[in-house]
């Protein structure tokens, strides 16, 4: 098995710069990506998998409606989702029935012109960034407008810490506050007291393969970005614990690939890339990468050396994966879908009423409790 755990004495990763203050040393633990043993992803054995659970998203206004989920979070008994083209923040209960959106569209303290993203803290209050605006709102958990900051800097992604402050993933186009810095570290009122790691040189800033964000697990806050390599695991107060390197050999994203990437998008023809997020947990990797411009999912069994690889399918053995809580994996199957693929599955009738009817269905799975992803 060709994954292994080194211990380096170094700064957060090689290639990341001190800014400020010192970083402890950290593990760096590395995936010979296509050195792994490599099956379909369908043939997951079936008891890996356990515990399914389907919710049916019922809004109940206009208001709620949404087209797509761009991120969701299961927290203190409800269900956040963002949907970023339609500017709309909803929340739902544990049942699916829908109980109200965050705020409002406008340029009135309270309001936000595009929600970036969204990140709830220990309390229950509400935090989003409006990346037109460069704010952020904060809202309690009632849906009480409580405060809005002018952010210092231009963000993509951030993720409320326990401490109260913030990690912020930075935009590669900001030209502020920490200009060219990756990821950095707040305290509640937007002071920069950490900086993690840099953006390459001469990255493009205009092409995106696939939004990103912070995923909060029961140990660990993730971080990973298209076009790195690199998954950085923090602890709930944002201190950095290790580094996850993925080696894809002969198809690594050269430096040169990253510049004035639509001249080079033929190149990709035979690179490959992380995207979307990736979920770690001390067993299993799961997540999705860019393999010669196709989208696939992956699931890794690290203990077995098992690299499980196939395109995203809604109905496949992990579904479509969108994000992680508590009660484990967050699968989404949208109505369109199932139109598509209904005679070939088998799922509660109920749930197939629902998705007749044009309705959203999340599926929440976990793994075996060997191998249990949070």
């Amino acid at each position: 098995m060709k994954i292994l755990s080194i211990c380096f004495l170094l700064l957060f990763i090689s290639g990341c710069k001190k800014r400020q203050l010192q970083i402890p040393n950290i593990s760096t633990e590395y995936i010979d990506f296509f050195a792994l043993s490599k099956k379909d992803i369908n043939d997951i054995p079936d008891k890996c998998i356990v515990q399914t659970k389907y919710i049916k998203i019922l809004p109940d206004s206009a208001d709620l409606l949404f087209s797509e989920i761009n991120k969701i979070q299961i927290s203190n008994h409800k269900i956040y989702i963002l949907d970023k083209f339609q500017r709309l923040l909803g929340i739902y209960d544990m049942s699916g029935k829908g109980i109200g959106k965050v705020g409002n569209v406008g340029r009135a303290p309270e309001e936000y012109l595009n929600l970036t993203d969204f990140s709830i803290n220990k309390d229950g209050n509400i935090h989003i960034i409006d990346g037109r605006l460069d704010k952020m709102n904060i809202y309690d958990k009632n849906l009480n407008f409580i405060t809005s900051q002018k952010l210092p800097f231009e963000a993509d992604i951030f993720q409320c810490l326990d401490d109260g402050g913030y990690l912020f993933g930075l935009s590669s186009w900001n030209k502020q506050l920490n200009s060219n810095d990756k990821i950095v570290k707040t305290d509640s009122m937007l002071n920069s007291s950490i900086r993690f790691c840099e953006y390459e040189k001469g990255i493009d800033p205009n092409y995106w393969i696939s939004f990103y964000q912070f995923l909060q697990t029961e140990k660990y806050i993730i971080y990973n970005r298209f076009f790195d390599n690199n998954i950085y695991l923090f602890s709930k107060n944002g201190k950095p614990l290790k580094n996850i390197h993925f080696d894809f050999g002969e198809k690594n994203v050269p430096e040169i690939a990253l510049k004035n990437i639509e001249k080079k998008e033929k190149m990709y023809d035979h690179l490959c890339c992380l995207k979307n997020f990736t979920i770690v947990n001390d067993d299993y990797l799961l997540g999705y990468i860019w393999d010669e411009r196709i989208d696939k999912i992956f699931l890794i069994d690290k203990t077995a050396g098992i690299l499980y690889l196939g395109e995203p399918h809604p109905f496949n053995k992990l579904g479509n994966v969108i994000g992680i809580c508590e009660e484990g994996i967050i699968s989404c199957i949208y109505p369109g879908d199932y139109l598509t693929y209904k005679k070939d599955l088998q799922l509660p009738e109920e749930i197939k009423q629902h998705l007749n009817n044009e309705g959203v269905v999340l599926r929440l799975y976990s793994f075996n409790n060997k191998n249990k992803s949070k």
